[in-house]
Parts: structure tokens; C-alpha cells; sequence
């Protein structure tokens, strides 16, 4: 998943963005790189056993503006996998 934005201010710019996943606590990233996230819901062995991902997961992103003001997490994304195994 990756993202973008702007600065609505007049002359303002965007020079940096933070993200959560549901896992995180606090917000990570604050640079102009830090616009993508990616997440390995790759089966995992547990007891001898393979587990599937199962649940739903939260991505928010917020902007930070040259005034050092950051948007609202408005920018969420969500997305749900039900284990069929």
C-alpha cells in the first residue's frame, strides 16, 4: 500500500508522512519516504501446524505540513481475511 498528499495551505508542502498498523502503538515514518507499508500475511508454523491470518488490520496515515502541523488520521485503509484452512 503506498500514499501521497498535499498541503492545502497557501505555499505550505508536505514533508512528511506517519503511519500505524493496528500492531503499532505509535506512529512510525515522519519523512517524504516514508509512503508505502506492506504487511506478509504469509501462513506462519505454530505447534506443528500451519496458521493462516485471520482478523482484520487498520493502516492510518497522517501528514506532516513545513509548519510542523500533522493532519488527522483521516487517511484510513482496512482490510479483513477469514482463515479458510
Amino acid at each position: 500500500m503506498s500514499w501521497d498528499g498535499f498541503d492545502l495551505d497557501e505555499g505550505g508542502y508536505v514533508v512528511g508522512y506517519e503511519f500505524r498498523s493496528s500492531a503499532d502503538l505509535i506512529f512510525r515514518g515522519g519523512s517524504l519516504a516514508d509512503t508505502s507499508y506492506s504487511r506478509d500475511f504469509a501462513p506462519k508454523m505454530s505447534g506443528g501446524k500451519l496458521v493462516y491470518f485471520s482478523g482484520s488490520e487498520i493502516l492510518q496515515v497522517r501528514s506532516i505540513d513545513d509548519a510542523g502541523a500533522k493532519t488527522q488520521p483521516d487517511s484510513v485503509r482496512s482490510w479483513s481475511s477469514t482463515s479458510t484452512r
